[in-house]
Formats: structure tokens, C-alpha cells, sequence
């Protein structure tokens, strides 16, 4: 009886322990993401780019209750005052006692009034946070000011211009890197995208675009294509007739945007057009 007692008492103290332990903890020892489900019924999602696990910038889907009018502002926010929104598992690149005082967009540039908070943000990783959140079709470079004075440098790293063509999550294939091509992948997930700028020996752009994003992932097994590069047009065919996933079409579609000066994207399957769009080259 004594026995069953201890028994009983141990196995008590075993699940009150594990309850408080911090999810923080269980995510070292598991290797997985805790997620805060608080606001997922939320109708909208605006996407930033924070820290995951692993260190890598990731284009995150955050639940909000609307699309707000300044998304300039809402995004910011997100990044700092309002980062408790974001779910769990997740870091901010951006010091989040920094303020956005004010903004201007003249032409493809956004001009960001900063406090100089703003400085005690993680070097690097910062400013592709802000190059990947902030700029899009319509915005192209974004500038960075503390007390009227434009901001080259952040946490050690010096920089000159922020813009996506820097490239995110710098992952190098090869020692030769006067050699090396640059080419940014993003993959696209259920609620997040990550992108992925790697230094890379194959001369063939699209060629590598393709075996990355399409083969690699396992989505498609058959192995013969061809594509066509012709002016501002690329055509993909596939010796496949099965239906490729929205979030397959999406990262062709966003990984042939970064890297291609093209306006047509179109992918044919074997006796079918599997997805065709039409946007806004590169410049």
C-alpha cells in the first residue's frame, strides 16, 4: 500500500513539473515551433519577416482583425510595439522599443522617420527584415533616418542601400564566390514563406530555379521538363498530369518574380495549362 502511495505521489510531481515548464523549453528539446492560437480565428493576416527557431527570416502570416488603411504603420508595429500579436517561437529583428515616428514614398522609395532605438537592432538580419516586409511591386528600396540623418549602419553592419537584390538568409554553396550566381529561393508554406539567397555554381538561372523549387521539394518525381526563356516571357512544361499545390505555383511564381526580368510566367502540364500569370518585371 505504502508503495502504490509513493508511486502515485511521483507520478503527481512528474505531471505538475512538466506543466511548468516553459514552452520555450520543450521547443530546445523537441525541435518544434510552439504556436499561440489566441488570435487564428482573426478574418485577415499581414505578413512580416521574423526570426524563426533556427535563425532563419521568415515571411510570417500574422492573424489581424483587418488590413489597416497604413499598413506601413500596422507593420511596423508588428515588428515591435505589437509583437506580442505574433505567435509564440518567434523574434523580432527589429529593437522593439523602436518607433516609427513618420514615413514619405517618393516614387519606388520609402523614407522610415526611426527613434534611435532603432539602432540597437540585429545588424544584418534587421535590415533584411525591413527589406522583405516593407518593400513590394510598388516600393522598391527603403531608407532609414534618425534625426533627419540617414542611417548606414546598424549594429555593426554597414550597409548602403535596402533592398531585396541584397539578398536574405546569405547560405553560401561554394568557396569560389567570385565565381558563385546569386539566386534567391522562397518556398512557400502553410502560413509562412522562407526565402533564401544562395551562392551557387550553375550558370543556368532557371535551371537551378526549377530543380529547387519543384524537384527538390518531392512535389513532382517525373523528372521531364523544358522551359523556354524568351523576351520578357517564361514558358515551364512538365511531363506530368498532376495538379501542383498552390503553395508549389506560389513559390515558382514568387522565386521567378525576384530573380527574372519576365512579365509572363506560364506552366504547362502534359495536355494541360496548369497556371498562368502576367506581372510586373523586376526593375
Amino acid at each position: 500500500m505504502k508503495k502504490k502511495i509513493i508511486i502515485l505521489a511521483a507520478i503527481i510531481l512528474l505531471v505538475a513539473t512538466a506543466l511548468l515548464i516553459p514552452s520555450s523549453v520543450y521547443q530546445k528539446w523537441f525541435g518544434k515551433v510552439p504556436t499561440d492560437d489566441k488570435n487564428k480565428d482573426l478574418p485577415y493576416r499581414q505578413v512580416v519577416y521574423v526570426e524563426n527557431e533556427k535563425g532563419k527570416l521568415v515571411g510570417l502570416q500574422v492573424p489581424v482583425e483587418s488590413i489597416a488603411e497604413d499598413e506601413i504603420h500596422q507593420k511596423w508595429e508588428l515588428l515591435t510595439c505589437c509583437f506580442d500579436k505574433v505567435p509564440e517561437g518567434y523574434h523580432s529583428a527589429i529593437h522593439t522599443s523602436a518607433e516609427l515616428i513618420d514615413y514619405t514614398i517618393e516614387g519606388t522609395v520609402l523614407t522610415l522617420n526611426v527613434t534611435e532605438d532603432f539602432l540597437f537592432s540585429a545588424g544584418r538580419k534587421a535590415i533584411e527584415s525591413i527589406a522583405w516586409t516593407f518593400t513590394n511591386d510598388e516600393i522598391k528600396e527603403v531608407v532609414i533616418k534618425i534625426n533627419d540623418e540617414i542611417v548606414n549602419e546598424v549594429g555593426g553592419y554597414k550597409f548602403t542601400k535596402i533592398r531585396r537584390e541584397n539578398g536574405i538568409n546569405l547560405t553560401y554553396e561554394t568557396l569560389f564566390l567570385y565565381e558563385a550566381f546569386p539566386a534567391t529561393i522562397i518556398t512557400h508554406y502553410d502560413g509562412y514563406s522562407l526565402p533564401i539567397t544562395y551562392f551557387h555554381l550553375e550558370a543556368d538561372l532557371c535551371e537551378f530555379i526549377i530543380q529547387r523549387i519543384v524537384f527538390e521539394t518531392g512535389v513532382v518525381t517525373d523528372e521531364g521538363y523544358s522551359y523556354e526563356l524568351s523576351g520578357d516571357a517564361l514558358v515551364i512544361n512538365f511531363a506530368t498530369s498532376q495538379d501542383f499545390p498552390e503553395t508549389l505555383i506560389a513559390s515558382l511564381t514568387d522565386t521567378v518574380k525576384t530573380n527574372l526580368t519576365v512579365g509572363r510566367l506560364t506552366i504547362n502540364g502534359t495536355d494541360t495549362v496548369i497556371y498562368e500569370a502576367v506581372f510586373n518585371p523586376v526593375e
